[in-house]
């Protein structure tokens, strides 16, 4: 009788251990972050919140992303050697999403723990989501586009092709608003890959083949910095009304020389953290009550800009230091 109540106490420990977990006393968490690009100041920011929780949890990190946000190839091998790696979760920001699902099933089917940040994929396999609420900042960049216009608005988008979800997002929340609003309309559109040159180019276009555009919208960090320069480059900084969203030092100095008229900005150290922190507390079996994390990005103006809060938020890295 001894050993059968022995055994079932033995069992039942194994099976209480086993959603609690995977890592011995002295194993450190494995986390492989893989975002849609590194080289800029967005991605950086967000590294930095990473590292920020990496540190503070005591995890081994690495971060990686391919050279461009339209690489969806190169991230599906980045993500195919952390299976390879074992590591314990993958935080990805999807460049596609719907040619990652493959590669994320696999990772999941091995075990590791699934965090998206800022660009989800089309499934319901991610353990946690965080990012901006896309849907409201793009509502958000309407009700900025139209507020104090004087004359009727002749929109152009600026947006990012491909599949990313966190762009189509932003311009279906931002086209709600605009078409109930009389005196705004959408006139021309278009999708560029996201880099600086494509987004120039493609804004130089579409304005010669729209001179009667007054307003351009841009969805990212990449698109609204060339579409602000080739609006400054046509010499239309002060006719054109731009919002764009992200911060860098050339968005912010074209919102300083009014070329863009407001820029709605993400916290992007915290939805690095925020990955990280969820990736290592699934790894260790602690409940997460909020799987769906959406954080609200902030208008950011010549109005605000300098306020202190604001400083923080678009500077963070001059401000950590």
């Amino acid at each position: 009788m001894k050993k059968k109540v022995s055994l079932c106490l033995m069992v039942l420990l194994m099976i209480s251990l086993k959603g609690c977990s995977r890592l011995g006393t002295q194993d450190k968490a494995q986390i492989t972050v893989i975002t849609k690009a590194t080289d800029t100041d967005f991605w950086q920011a967000v590294r930095n919140g990473c590292n920020s929780a990496a540190s503070e949890y005591n995890v081994d990190l690495l971060f990686q992303g391919p050279d461009g946000e339209e690489d969806f190839e190169t991230q599906n091998r980045l993500i195919e050697e952390a299976i390879e790696r074992e590591s314990d979760a993958i935080v990805l920001s999807a460049i596609d999403r719907d040619h990652s699902i493959e590669i994320i099933q696999k990772a999941a089917s091995r075990g590791i723990y699934i965090v998206i940040i800022d660009s989800g994929i089309n499934s319901d396999i991610p353990e946690v989501i965080i990012s901006t609420d896309n849907y409201a900042s793009g509502k958000k960049a309407g009700e900025a586009m139209v507020e104090g216009a004087s004359e009727t608005l002749r929109i152009g988008i600026v947006n990012m092709a491909g599949g990313t979800a966190n762009g189509q997002e932003r311009e279906l929340g931002f086209t709600d608003v605009i078409e109930n609003i009389e005196d705004a309309e959408i006139i021309g559109k278009v999708s560029v890959d996201s880099n600086m040159e494509s987004a120039r180019q493609g804004t130089l276009e579409l304005l010669e083949h729209y001179p009667e555009i007054n307003a351009v919208i841009a969805f990212n960090e990449y698109t609204t910095v060339g579409a602000g320069t080739a609006i400054e480059e046509a010499g239309l900084g002060n006719k054109i009304k731009m919002i764009g969203f992200d911060n860098n030092t050339i968005a912010i100095e074209l919102l300083k020389n009014g070329t863009i008229d407001g820029l709605l900005v993400q916290n992007q150290f915290a939805i690095g953290y925020l990955g990280v922190e969820n990736a290592y507390n699934l790894i260790n079996g602690k409940y997460i009550d909020d799987r769906d994390i959406y954080m609200e990005a902030t208008l950011v103006n010549l109005d605000n800009l300098f306020e202190e809060s604001i400083e923080k938020l678009v500077f963070p890295v001059e401000k950590s230091r």
